[in-house]
C-alpha cells in the first residue's frame, strides 16, 4: 500500500491586502481562509522551519519521558445537510441554460456533485494519507524515543465516529510503520483504540450531552443573532459580485454553499479552479470570518462554560503526565505515548482553556479591520482538518532546569500553601512523587500546534527569560499551578453539565 506524495504547504504570515474589492495580491493563499474545512498546513523541510526549532533539541542533560497528542480527524466528505445544499446549486444550474457564465465557466454546464448522502461525514482516502503522513513524521521525529507498538505503551482513544477510529489507524501506520522484504510495502502495526458513545464521552466529546453548554451557548440566542448580523450586512454584497461574475442569479444560501463546495473541491478533489473561482479575496476574508465567528461563539471565548469544557481532557492529560512520572521515579514501565482522536471542536475547547488564541477584542459581527485581517482565532490555521497539539514530558533532573527551562527563584514548598483547596484530592495523588526525589520542578512540558512549538501564555512569570531560544518550555509546576488556579484541574465536569449518572467516563 503506497501513499502518494502530497504539496507542502509552510506556514506563511497573512499580510494585509489592499482594501480595493477585486484586488489580487501575489502572497495571498485563498486555502488557507476556508476555515474549519482549510486542509493541513504540513510543516516545511527541517531546514526551514518557522519557529526555528530543530525537531531534536531537548537539551543533553533532559530526557522525553511521554509525548501525549490530542488530533482531529483527517479530511472528511461533507454532511448531509451540506450534502443536499450541494445538490441544490446542481439542480439550480439545470433550470439555468444557456446562461452568460458559460463561457467563462464552462464546467458549470454539466457540473454534477461528486458527494453522495451515503458517504456523509466519512474519512476520505486524502484524509487518511494525511494522519498516515503525520505519524510518519512524528517516527522520524522522535525515532530514539519510541519502541515498537505495545498496549502497554501506548494509549489510543478516540470519539466514536469512524472518521476518528480510521484516523487513528492510519496515523499508527505511520508512527509504527515496520519495513517488509525487499520490494514490499512497509507492514502496519495493528492497534487497539478505546472508544465510548459520545453520551459517555466528557474528554473528546465534551459538549455532546452537557446539558448546562446546550442551556448556554447552543440555545443561546447571542449567535445566531451575530450569524444573521454578518449575513445581513456582508452577504447580500457577495451574492451580487458571484452573480455578475457567472451571470447566474445565485441566491445568498446557494452562495452560502458554495464557500463550502469550495472548501471540499479543495480538501478532498484538489480542485481549486471551479467553486473556488467565484470568490475574490475580499469574499475569502470576510466568509472565512463568519466560519471563525460561528465556532469562537459555540467553542472559545464567547462565554464563561467554554473555558472548562475541556477540564476532564485537561485532568486525564495532567494524570497522564503524573503517572509517567511515578513510574519513571519507581523504574517502572510507563506509557511513552498518548493520542487522542477527535474533533475541531475538541482542540477548541482545549486551546480556551490553555489561553491561545485569545484576542484583545471579542469577535462579532460588526468586526475591526484588525480581526478581519490580523485575529489570533483563525480556525484555517489552528483547527484545519488534521490539525494536533502534540505534548512532551521533558525530565531534567538536578539544578539544569532552572537555568535552561525557568530561571525560577520560589521553592517547591512555597509553591504548595498557593493551590486552590478544591484541587486538594488532585495535589494529594500528584505529591508522593514529590517524596520520591522527583520534583515537578524537574519536568517540564513543551507544546506544539500543527508541528510548530509555541509559547503557553500562562507560563511565563513577569520579568522571567522565558525558556531556551530554540524551543518554548513551560515548567511542569508551572503549567499545573496556572490551570490548577483557574479551577480548570480536576474539576468537577458532571456537576458543571448536570449529569446524574457519573460513572461513565474516561478513567
Amino acid at each position: 500500500m503506497r501513499f502518494p506524495s502530497a504539496l507542502l504547504f509552510a506556514i506563511g504570515i497573512l499580510l494585509p491586502w489592499p482594501s480595493c474589492l477585486g484586488s489580487r495580491v501575489a502572497s495571498f493563499d485563498f486555502t488557507r481562509h476556508l476555515g474549519t474545512k482549510s486542509i493541513y498546513p504540513e510543516p516545511p523541510s527541517e531546514s526551514s522551519r518557522a519557529d526555528g526549532a530543530s525537531i531534536d533539541s531537548s537539551p543533553s542533560s533532559c530526557e522525553l519521558v511521554q509525548i501525549q497528542m490530542i488530533i482531529r480527524h483527517g479530511t472528511r466528505n461533507p454532511g448531509r445537510s451540506d450534502i443536499l445544499s450541494f445538490k441544490d446549486i446542481e439542480g439550480f444550474l439545470r433550470t439555468q441554460r444557456p446562461a452568460a457564465g458559460w463561457s467563462r465557466y464552462p464546467w458549470m454546464q454539466n457540473w454534477t456533485s461528486p458527494f453522495q448522502p451515503e458517504d456523509e461525514s466519512l474519512l476520505t482516502r486524502s484524509g487518511e494519507e494525511q494522519l498516515y503522513r503525520l505519524g510518519s513524521r512524528l517516527a522520524d521525529r522522535f525515532q530514539a524515543f519510541l519502541e515498537p507498538y505495545s498496549p502497554n505503551l501506548y494509549d489510543f482513544r478516540a470519539s466514536d465516529k469512524s472518521r476518528t477510529v480510521q484516523s487513528a489507524q492510519a496515523f499508527a501506520f505511520g508512527l509504527f510503520r515496520r519495513p517488509g522484504a525487499a520490494n514490499e510495502c512497509p507492514r502496519p502495526a495493528t492497534i487497539h483504540c478505546s472508544t465510548l458513545p459520545a453520551s459517555m464521552d466528557y474528554e473528546i466529546e465534551p459538549a455532546a450531552n452537557c446539558k448546562a453548554w446546550e442551556g448556554q451557548v447552543l440555545n443561546s440566542t447571542r449567535p445566531s443573532s451575530e450569524s444573521a448580523a454578518w449575513r445581513k450586512r456582508f452577504l447580500p454584497d457577495i451574492t451580487a459580485r458571484v452573480q455578475d461574475r457567472a451571470g447566474i442569479p445565485f441566491t445568498n444560501e446557494h452562495v452560502s454553499a458554495m464557500f463550502k463546495l469550495c472548501a471540499f473541491q479543495v480538501a478532498v478533489q484538489d480542485i481549486r479552479n471551479e467553486w473556488c473561482s467565484l470568490f475574490s479575496e475580499d469574499d475569502f476574508q470576510r466568509l472565512d470570518y463568519a466560519d471563525d465567528l460561528k465556532h469562537w461563539m459555540q467553542f472559545s471565548y464567547s462565554f464563561p462554560i467554554n473555558r472548562v469544557m475541556a477540564c476532564s481532557l485537561a485532568t486525564n492529560i495532567a494524570n497522564g503526565l503524573v503517572e509517567a512520572i511515578d513510574a519513571l521515579a519507581s523504574n517502572r514501565q510507563r506509557r511513552l505515548g498518548i493520542f487522542r482522536f477527535g474533533h475541531s471542536e475538541t482542540l477548541l475547547f482545549l486551546f480556551t482553556q490553555l489561553g491561545l488564541y485569545e484576542d484583545t477584542e471579542p469577535l462579532t459581527a460588526n468586526m475591526t479591520r484588525h480581526l478581519l485581517y490580523d485575529r489570533q482565532f483563525r480556525t484555517a490555521a489552528i483547527s484545519p482538518f488534521g490539525s494536533n497539539v502534540l505534548i512532551e514530558l521533558v525530565h531534567c533532573p538536578g539544578s539544569e532546569p532552572a537555568k535552561i527551562l525557568a530561571n525560577a527563584a520560589e521553592s517547591q514548598e512555597s509553591l504548595l500553601p498557593t493551590l486552590p483547596s478544591e484541587q486538594a484530592a488532585y495535589w494529594s495523588r500528584a505529591f508522593p512523587v514529590l517524596r520520591q526525589g522527583h520534583t515537578l520542578r524537574d519536568y517540564a512540558i513543551r507544546v506544539s500546534v500543527n508541528e510548530q512549538y509555541l509559547h503557553l501564555p500562562r507560563c511565563q512569570a513577569k520579568g522571567e527569560d522565558y525558556s531556551p531560544k530554540d524551543v518554548p518550555s513551560c515548567r511542569l509546576d508551572r503549567f499545573f499551578e496556572s490551570i490548577a488556579r483557574k479551577g480548570y484541574l480536576d474539576c468537577d465536569y458532571s456537576g458543571l453539565c448536570g449529569i446524574t449518572d457519573r460513572n461513565c467516563t474516561w478513567s
